[in-house]
């Protein structure tokens, strides 16, 4: 794998002796390799020179040798000519001279004597002249055995040269004589010349032994040179290499190191040739690419980006441009190669769903050294999608901050300066420059009460970081009134040793919201058609007077539940504006009926411990139904009397438009002497009772009587049937779509209906039971939660199996009811998670539904709630603008869906208040995060209005009545098709 760093000096100069400073200055110019190869030529010429020298040293010993052998073969050959010269002399004498043949024997041998004699002496001159070396003494004694030599062979030629001459002439006493005097001259000549030969190879020996003490002394020095360039230049060079090798391994180590993080590096990294092809590349540079990890090598990098569809972004506001952005992008990386310039460019990338990515190559070209890499270029592409996304996302922050009109603030913590934008000040009235920047200024602005819990913020801030700075302050306004906001901050800066400096944060206005919340609770708690108290305050009421009476035994109260006959004729017949206008004259009469000691005041209410007031409260809680909380009465008689009053003055005919309408009241009463713990209670009794006044007539008051034993005894019969039927399962589920009002949002996929699960019971003998008969049973006896639980499991399975078969036509939110007394059964989570197991459907399908009632007056049910969203599932509020909860106080419940009561949607077409206070609802809901229902929608007009206020989802008759399973299937399918 290519180097992927920078380029690196391995190593540094060697440190040299101080003997060998050229050696240093020699290294110091030039590069540990270069040192190196120095020395290895310098040791290599050395050991050449010095087997050189010892070969001519050796030749010489050799040609020596060759001449002192040539000097003594000659040296004997002249012997040997001397001898036969004797022997020539000895034959001569012995035939008389008179033979030819022993002449020119004779002849010969002189002749051959005189030419060996001028070898031998050519040889032995050769031989002085190379004897270089000699001392005075050798040299004279050699010179000395010369010219005895000489003198020896002048006599012995001179004795020849007689004999010769004396061969033909001379007599045999002369002849015999000169031939004695020829051989008696031959030992001598011969000794001679033995000597000569001796004497010039002592000499010639002598010379050698020099010459082996010169070449011993030469190999020595040549040693001790060759050491000592070892010394100055090997050994410094050995360590040089091993330092070379330790860097060489230790930046081998580096390199390898960060080659992982180059290979697991997220952003792509590649090296380029010169040419602009890709040498290697990490894995994230090949998926950045589009290609598989190793694919990329060899490639030109503009090909690479060209096939992956990355280019230069296209600049819409600019002239087109006269290459496509892709040549473009060739032309400018083929650019920064030649000119070795680092090139940095946005790119943009176009991925197979339509979607684009963000990117930035950057390409940094490298220099070519022989030491590190060759000439090319390091590219990294970075991934700068989600970069450019919080870019544009802090932008859009800081547009929507101005654009919102939100104020800002910074506080120093060292000398308590404080500083906010224009926009703070416009919240308070003021102007810049007409408060001072101190934190007394700005204390003496928030309220007293405010003041502290802005300090137990930021204290909690200070402790726990994590924990911003948050409160909600009045703040004073130039004339006097308060400005309410909510500022959050945090500390941004601190000292080395963690104490705050600085604090920043933003202050939003909360005066219009809060006034808003002022109406909204009103109006909540408030019958808007009626002008009367609603459920909520009602409730409330009751529950007053039940704790007073439990302080106070001799304060005795009453409750009268009434309902109207034939109101719903009067809306089926004249219409539900009718109907309106019927219960606005049903309340005023009701304010007149009651006489001075009983005059309503809507939305009257006492807290615990106040003095007893003898008004009482009359309040409309939903429909035709009005409760009328009777305070200080003495008795059961007493309530009753006023009942009775009641019922005359409402059964007076209404004049209605051109129409006169009858209509009667059926009332339950029931009396602090009948023991009562909480309002539901009380109201779920006065209800009964007024049932009981329905069934025996209507147009009468029943008091609530515990002994009423029939219709105990009915209860209880319908609950051993109750009880038998969850044992036969001949209970089952049916299902309610409820369909989207709103098209799905642009880019979103289509939104799935959902639908409510629903309990029905087919009796073996009445057949269908109404769950309206049963249901009440089940919550009074218990079995609700054993009939939840058995509507909850069977709902899921179900629900899994519609998504196994139906798929994309398969609903796409499960509700199902939750009773008060499923909600405060301890095994509810672990009911419901079983559920969600067993059916392996995901928690955020299921949605379940409580009243809004239970959600709002309940903390213990708040908090079961809050554990069941933990699970993942979703809570709706059921029936809402029946109950107890309020807009005000919407955003304190743990909900996320809340459903439109069928009575809104009825009216919300005539009536103008129920069309805002359903806007009012869906625009708080969804302010909220929370999604809509209008439920009871039975007509297209009524769809078409929830649509038009932007309700989410419908649910009623006009979509469908509650199927059972398979119906509900085919259902879908339809729909499904419908769509499509």
């Amino acid at each position: 794998m290519p180097p992927i760093s920078s380029p690196v000096h391995l190593s540094d100069p060697p440190r040299r002796a101080a003997p060998a400073a050229w050696l240093l200055r020699l290294g110091l110019a030039v590069g540990p390799h270069q040192r190196i190869r120095l020395a290895v030529v310098l040791l290599l010429v050395m050991v050449a020179c010095a087997a050189g020298m010892q070969d001519w040293r050796f030749d010489a010993l050799e040609r020596q040798r060759r001449s002192d052998a040539r000097l003594h073969g000659l040296a004997l050959s002249v012997n040997a000519t001397a001898q036969g010269l004797a022997w020539s002399a000895a034959r001569t004498q012995q035939v008389g001279g008179a033979s030819s043949e022993a002449a020119t024997q004779l002849q010969v041998a002189l002749e051959r004597s005189r030419t060996e004699a001028l070898q031998l002496d050519s040889q032995v001159q050769a031989q002085r002249a190379a004897m270089q070396h000699l001392d005075a003494a050798e040299a004279a004694a050699l010179d000395e055995a010369l010219e005895h030599w000489h003198s020896m062979r002048e006599r012995l030629w001179y004795r020849a040269e007689t004999l010769a001459a004396n061969l033909d002439t001379a007599s045999a006493e002369r002849l015999a004589a000169a031939a004695l005097a020829l051989q008696a001259q031959v030992p001598p000549a011969i000794h001679a010349g033995t000597m000569l030969a001796a004497r010039v190879a002592d000499a010639a020996e002598r010379q050698r032994q020099a010459a082996l003490d010169q070449l011993r002394l030469w190999s020595a020095a040549t040693v001790a040179l060759l050491v000592l360039l070892i010394l100055l230049i090997g050994e410094p060079s050995a360590r040089a290499v091993h330092r070379q090798h330790r860097r060489l391994r230790e930046q081998q180590r580096q390199l390898t190191r960060l080659a992982r993080v180059a290979q697991r590096n997220v952003h792509g990294t590649a090296l380029l040739d010169a040419a602009g092809a890709v040498d290697w590349a990490n894995d994230a540079f090949a998926t950045l690419c589009g290609a598989v990890p190793g694919q990329p090598a060899g490639q030109p990098l503009a090909a690479l980006l060209q096939a992956a569809h990355i280019t230069l972004p296209d600049d819409r506001g600019s002239a087109p441009p006269v290459d496509p952005p892709a040549a473009q992008l060739a032309a400018q990386v083929a650019a920064a190669l030649r000119s070795g310039t680092r090139l940095r460019l946005e790119l943009r990338q176009a991925l197979p769903d339509g979607s684009h990515r963000g990117l930035e190559l950057d390409l940094q070209p490298l220099a070519s050294s022989p030491d590190v890499l060759p000439a090319g270029a390091i590219a990294m592409l970075v991934d700068r999608t989600e970069q450019l996304q919080r870019e544009e996302t802090a932008a859009l922050l800081a547009h929507t901050v101005d654009a919102a009109g939100v104020g800002t603030w910074q506080w120093d913590l060292r000398d308590g300066r404080m500083q906010c934008n224009d926009r703070f000040l416009a919240m308070l009235g003021y102007r810049r420059g007409e408060l001072s920047d101190s934190l007394d200024t700005w204390q003496h602005l928030v309220h007293p009460e405010d003041l502290q819990v802005w300090r137990q913020a930021l204290e909690i801030h200070l402790q726990d970081p994590s924990m911003p700075c948050r409160a909600e302050l009045r703040l004073r306004r130039p004339g006097g009134d308060w400005a309410v906001g909510q500022s959050c901050g945090v500390v941004t800066e601190r000292s080395a040793s963690g104490r705050p400096l600085r604090m920043a944060g933003i202050h939003i206005d909360l005066t219009e919201q809060v006034q808003m919340q002022a109406m909204l609770r009103h109006a909540a708690r408030t019958d808007g058609l009626t002008q009367m108290p609603n459920r909520a305050a009602v409730f409330d009421h009751v529950q007053q007077v039940i704790d007073r009476r439990a302080r106070h035994p001799d304060e005795g109260y009453a409750v009268l539940f009434m309902d109207f006959d034939r109101f719903k004729q009067v809306n089926d017949t004249l219409g539900h504006g009718a109907g309106d206008e019927l219960l606005r004259q049903i309340a005023q009469r009701l304010r007149g009926a009651l006489r001075t000691g009983d005059a309503v005041r809507p939305g009257a209410s006492h807290q615990p411990g106040e003095a007893a007031d003898a008004s009482h409260t009359a309040g409309r809680i939903g429909g035709d139904e009005f409760v009328v909380v009777l305070e200080h009465v003495n008795g059961r008689d007493e309530a009753c009397a006023i009942a009775q009053r009641l019922m005359d003055v409402l059964a007076a005919p209404y004049r209605i438009g051109s129409h006169t309408v009858h209509s009667t009241a059926s009332i339950g009463i029931v009396t602090s002497e009948h023991p009562a713990n909480d309002a539901h209670t009380v109201m779920r009794d006065a209800d009964t009772a007024m049932y009981e006044a329905k069934r025996n007539g209507r147009g009468r008051y029943a008091v609530f009587d515990p002994g009423m034993h029939e219709r105990v005894a009915r209860g209880l019969v319908l609950e051993g049937e109750l009880r038998q039927a969850l044992a036969r399962d001949e209970l089952f589920v049916v299902y309610q779509p409820v369909v989207a009002l709103q098209p799905p949002a642009h880019g979103d996929g289509p939104r799935r209906d959902g639908v409510e699960a629903l309990v029905r019971w087919r009796h073996p003998v009445r057949g269908l039971v109404s769950p309206a008969e049963f249901v009440p049973v089940a919550e009074e006896s218990g079995l609700i939660v054993e009939l939840g639980l058995f509507v909850l499991r069977v709902a899921c399975l179900q629900f899994a199996d519609w998504q196994r078969t139906l798929g994309a036509a398969a609903p796409g939110s499960l509700a199902v009811n939750l009773s008060p007394l499923q909600l405060r059964s301890a095994g509810l989570i672990a009911g419901v998670q079983a559920c969600l197991t067993d059916s392996g459907i995901a928690p955020q399908v299921l949605q379940l539904e409580v009243t809004e009632s239970l959600a709002a007056q309940d903390e213990a049910a708040r908090e079961r709630l809050r554990e069941l969203k933990a699970l993942g599932v979703r809570i709706a509020l059921d029936d809402f603008g029946t109950g107890y909860s309020s807009l005000a106080c919407l955003h304190q419940l743990p909900v996320d869906t809340v459903k439109v009561d069928r009575s809104f949607v009825s009216h919300a077409e005539t009536s103008a208040y129920h069309r805002a206070l359903i806007e009012a609802t869906i625009r708080v809901a969804q302010t909220l995060g929370m999604d809509t229902v209008a439920e009871g929608i039975e007509t297209a007009s009524q769809a078409a209005l929830m649509q038009a206020l932007h309700c989410d989802r419908g649910q009623g008759y006009l979509y469908a009545r509650p199927l059972e399973a398979g119906a509900l299937a085919d259902w879908c399918l339809q729909r499904g098709l419908r769509a499509a």
